[in-house]
């Protein structure tokens, strides 16, 4: 155990004791140092005298050359024990006398060479004063004899230092037994100077550890005095009286505590049974809601529907142009009435966390190719310029939900023609492949509108909101079409950012990432690739674009910002017998004389063949030539690839040969009529596509519900059935679909679940509202392409 760890009395026994010792030592060592020096002057003294008394008494005999004298005096030394032989020299330094003890020999015979080391040097010759040496074991001492000043000769005395080391045995034995009494002595004592210091501070750890065992804080400790470890008790006892009060204080507040949590927890069981009574009844609120505006909204939408296709079937009538103004007053009033509706329930859909997102394979790409011609009416309407830049890296197949892609980019296109008065709307699309499987798209929509400032950009995505009110009366709308977008975007785990500035313009950009299915793959014709193509277009924006299209398809684009310039290398080209392939002119680019370059060309003999591709818009009205083909503005991809490939095959379709066909069948089986067998909707939509269908000179059967349906196909053939979603459920329909009903069926359905799912097992659909025009052409393909096969039939048959 070492020192730091001994208890304080311990350590105070232990230092008492250590500086006791060292004392102890210091004392004994200068006394035992003081009594060699003391025994040895002592020894030199009487070592002196005797020889001093020895010489005198050996000077006359000496001188006389009486031996015998000189022996005599020699032989007295017998008295003195300590002295063990002794030599008289005479003047020229022989010895003529001597005395030895009887006795042991060695002692002398073994000291005396120490005296004697060179037996030729005699310095005791030449001695003025006593000459004195010692060893450890020996003493010896030269006297000269002199007289009258001058050495007659020299006396010689060998002495042991036993009669010193004795007596300085003796004494070392008593200050041994001395400081052993005087230890013992210290111990005693220190073992009661102790208790003065150490009792106090061991009470007070006695007390310490049994408040620490038994935790009663109650107990003191005892005062012994009023030295600083006294006033280190009265601490103490202060700290436990301070303890003793907190810890009742701490008891009192624990038990109110625990009454305090016993009834807080109680009303928290109170709120929580309150509060899950408010969520079952927000719940089923929502719940009712959410219903409510489907049920609602699909109780809107059917006489909406029914009311736009009554308008459209009017359009087809003769009508002045106050009728044309109200019809078409009527049509747009409908139409925004319907995205109202379509938008409500979007918002509302998402709002309940009932909107999913269906993954299919489709083309992004040609998604917003769809809605940029879907609004470039608008667009143009306003005199606004639509563009779209679009890289044929982005033409890749993607898995996704294409409806809701469709309904965001419709969204933010839409508000930006809204919102823009004069100028121009753009769309990029740009993608990226971070890895093998994924497409990181990137779509901006950017305009020269009336922008907005920080305020309005902080409320922009929030529902029922716009710009400010005044831009509620003068755009209309319900300011939920942005925050749909923002809705979707976050479904497709995709960032959505804007920026804008007032009176300059907004861009809107969504960043989002979907699989890959399949890369780009259009590609032109060999023959047709790396062929001279000439762009003349006097829009900047629009030129920059479809020239990087055509590079991407490789092909060599020349490009011309007038007319007059597109005239001088087209005749250039001719002069110098390498001819543009393909020339690409918009129908408003005119000579300085004030006449279309397209039509131009036509006139002119060199160029009348050239392949020509007319740049317009929906608006503009051209006739068409052989060698020509329209490319309506904004330009998608598919339509320029085909408009490519149609002008380098010189491909002219012959649109009335399969009616001719049709009509000869109709004629000659006038009493067999084709049928159409109507589904599900009630009498005014039904009445509404029978009028839509007249003119394909058909005959019509209805039926209400799912049995009624059935019961029809089993007892006739249709050539296609329409089935209206109104009147069935999803697993209804689900269920018609897998029974492999020979004739063909035609969904009209408004649930992109169900839509989705149909479109997966091959079935044919079209959304509601359906357009007129698009339901008359899809049905008349069927009723055709059936009609056809009953007419091979019965040719194989004769």
């Amino acid at each position: 155990m070492s020192f730091r760890n001994l208890s304080i009395r311990k350590k105070l026994t232990a230092l008492m004791m250590i500086v006791s010792v060292f004392i102890l030592l210091l004392v004994s060592g200068f006394y035992l140092l003081e009594e060699y020096h003391s025994s040895r002057a002592f020894l030199e003294r009487e070592m002196n005298a005797l020889g001093t008394a020895i010489g005198k008494s050996c000077k006359a005999p000496l001188m006389q050359r009486d031996i015998s004298t000189t022996e005599q005096i020699l032989s007295s030394l017998d008295a003195q024990a300590n002295v063990r032989a002794a030599y008289l020299f005479d003047e020229v330094g022989d010895p003529v006398a001597e005395y030895i003890e009887a006795g042991n020999n060695s002692f002398v015979l073994k000291t005396i060479p120490l005296d004697f080391v060179d037996p030729n040097d005699r310095f005791w010759l030449h001695m003025s004063e006593p000459r004195m040496t010692m060893g450890w074991q020996h003493y010896s001492l030269f006297v000269p004899i002199q007289h009258d000043d001058r050495q007659v000769g020299s006396l010689y005395l060998l002495s042991d230092l036993q009669d010193l080391y004795d007596r300085f045995r003796n004494v070392v034995f008593i200050v041994l037994s001395m400081s052993g009494l005087l230890m013992f002595l210290s111990w005693w004592l220190a073992g009661r100077l102790q208790r003065p210091v150490s009792v106090p501070l061991l009470n007070l750890v006695e007390t310490m550890e049994t408040i620490s065992h038994e935790n009663d804080y109650s107990l003191r400790a005892q005062k012994q005095g009023q030295d600083e470890i006294g006033l280190l008790v009265d601490g103490f006892n202060q700290m436990l009286e301070q303890i003793e009060q907190n810890r009742q204080e701490l008891v009192e507040h624990k038990e109110s505590l625990e009454i305090t949590v016993e009834k807080r927890t109680e009303e928290l069981r109170q709120m929580v049974a309150v509060l899950e009574i408010a969520k079952q009844q927000a719940e089923a609120a929502s719940e009712a809601k959410s219903q409510f505006l489907a049920n609602i909204t699909h109780e809107l939408r059917t006489p909406l529907i029914g009311v736009l296709g009554m308008n459209e079937l009017m359009f087809r009538t003769s009508m002045n142009e106050q009728q044309q103004m109200l019809a078409t007053t009527v049509q747009n009033s409908g139409e925004n009435l319907l995205t109202l509706i379509n938008n409500v329930l979007d918002f509302s859909k998402i709002e309940a966390g009932k909107m999913q997102l269906e993954e299919q394979e489709f083309y992004l790409y040609k998604t917003v190719d769809d809605v940029l011609n879907l609004l470039s009416g608008p667009a143009e309407d306003k005199g606004l310029s639509l563009y779209s830049d679009i890289p044929l890296a982005a033409t890749c197949r993607v898995l996704g939900d294409e409806v809701r892609l469709r309904q965001i980019v419709m969204n933010l296109v839409g508000n930006a023609i809204k919102f823009t008065e004069k100028g121009s709307v753009s769309l990029r699309l740009g993608c990226d492949f971070p890895d093998a499987g994924t497409v990181a798209f990137t779509l901006e929509v950017v305009d020269t509108g009336i922008g907005m400032d920080e305020g309005a950009l902080k409320q922009v995505f929030s529902a029922f909101q716009q710009a400010d009110a005044s831009h509620t009366r003068k755009y209309g709308g319900t300011g939920l079409g942005l925050a749909i977008v923002q809705q979707l975007v976050a479904l497709l785990d995709g960032d959505l950012s804007v920026d804008s500035r007032v009176g300059e313009g907004s861009c809107f950009k969504i960043s989002f990432s979907l699989p890959l299915v399949e890369e780009a793959d259009l590609q032109l014709p060999e023959s047709l690739q790396n062929q001279k193509v000439l762009l003349c277009s006097d829009d900047e924006t629009c030129r920059q674009v479809l020239a990087n299209r055509l590079t991407a398809l490789s092909l060599d684009v020349f490009v011309a910002q007038t007319a007059a310039d597109g005239w001088y290398q087209l005749n250039a080209a001719e002069r110098q017998q390498q001819p543009f392939a393909l020339a690409f002119l918009a129908v408003d680019c005119c000579l300085p004389e004030g006449l279309e370059l397209y039509k131009a060309l036509r006139d002119h003999s060199a160029n009348a063949s050239l392949r020509r591709i007319l740049l317009l818009s929906r608006h503009q009205v051209v006739e068409q030539q052989g060698n020509e083909q329209k490319l309506y503005m904004p330009v998608g991809w598919d339509a320029l690839h085909e408009s490519l490939c149609r002008s380098w095959n010189q491909l002219h379709l012959v649109e009335s040969s399969q009616d001719v066909v049709n009509d000869s069948v109709t004629e000659k089986n006038d009493r067999d009529r084709p049928k159409i067998l109507l589904a599900g909707g009630n009498v005014a939509s039904r009445e509404l596509i029978k009028v839509g269908l007249r003119s394909l000179q058909v005959d019509f059967d209805t039926a209400s519900g799912a049995a009624q349906l059935r019961e029809k196909l089993t007892g006739g053939e249709y050539v296609v059935v329409l089935l209206d979603s109104q009147s069935f459920t999803a697993g209804e329909i689900v269920d018609i679909v897998d029974e492999k009903i020979t004739s063909p069926l035609l969904f009209l359905l408004d649930d992109r679940v169900v839509i989705t799912q149909l479109e997966k097992k091959g079935a044919a659909v079209l959304e509601k509202p359906v357009k007129q025009d698009h339901l008359l052409k899809t049905v008349e393909g069927i009723v055709r392409g059936s009609s056809a096969a009953l007419g091979a039939e019965g040719a194989v048959h004769e």
